[in-house]
């Protein structure tokens, strides 16, 4: 029988469901297949089944869940916009434009012989039959500046929950949390807004002897307006249970001792 490390805080122990309880039946992506969209269906476990407990020296690692409340990006994104912390991502190269529908310009692209050319190659009617049909040359077409920036909605949101967790350990004296982060579930019933979720810690964060107490967590929650108790939650990204091999490189003086 293998035996699942517990969480070195005894805390974080409260979150785990009990040993003896019995295992839920779980669909993709919860065992080791990958089936997303069955995910979104399923709530947010109360507390963690064991299962999803990573065993040093098991075979698989379990998916990342997080435990921790829906996000409320709204309120996190006023708030930063009110102390100046937006934070907006650029294009690689804001000279890029992409096509649109309406003049001219594309025309004063070609060559006055090129247009002929174009014309008569990328009619419909002299493609092979069974082709796939192609769009006229001749549908005027004209180029849009696309935006160089917009705002970058994670790193922004987690810009202001620094802030006020950093007011909050400066007015409580307690410990900041850096196990919290702003992060994305597959496990939602919502749209895209409803995916985002203040992360508390993570099932892979177990053995760290700094995580914030019950108390403390409390306490984050309230601050951020959160009136609901947290939950586990799939991470959108890193759902699937993976190969220890595939992450795990041994030291050389392993593979003799």
């Amino acid at each position: 029988m293998i035996a699942i490390p517990l969480p070195v805080v005894p805390a974080a122990r409260s979150t785990i469901a009990p040993a003896k309880e019995p295992q839920p039946d779980l669909p993709p992506p919860f065992k080791p297949r990958s089936d997303l969209l069955a995910a979104r269906s399923i709530d947010p476990f109360v507390l963690l089944p064991r299962i999803f407990i990573p065993i040093p020296r098991g075979l698989w690692r379990p998916p990342v869940m997080h435990y921790g409340w829906p996000a409320p990006t709204s309120m996190l994104l006023s708030y930063a916009e009110e102390h100046g912390l937006i934070l907006n991502t650029s294009r690689r190269n804001p000279n890029i434009c992409i096509a649109d529908d309406s003049s001219d310009e594309d025309e004063s692209l070609m060559g006055p012989g090129d247009n002929d050319g174009a014309e008569t190659s990328c009619r419909a009617s002299d493609q092979p039959a069974g082709s796939r049909p192609t769009a006229d040359a001749t549908t005027p077409r004209t180029r849009k500046s696309v935006p160089k920036k917009r705002v970058d909605k994670l790193s922004t949101m987690m810009a202001a929950v620094k802030r006020i967790l950093s007011i909050l350990a400066k007015e409580t004296g307690m410990r900041y949390p850096e196990s919290v982060q702003v992060d994305v579930t597959l496990q939602h019933r919502g749209g895209p807004s409803e995916a985002k979720i203040i992360s508390v810690y993570t099932n892979y964060h177990f053995l760290q002897k700094n995580l914030p107490s019950p108390e403390d967590i409390q306490t984050i929650g309230k601050t951020l307006g959160l009136t609901a108790p947290p939950m586990w939650c799939i991470d959108q990204m890193e759902y699937e249970w993976r190969p220890v091999s595939c992450y795990i490189i041994f030291p050389v003086s392993d593979l003799y001792s």
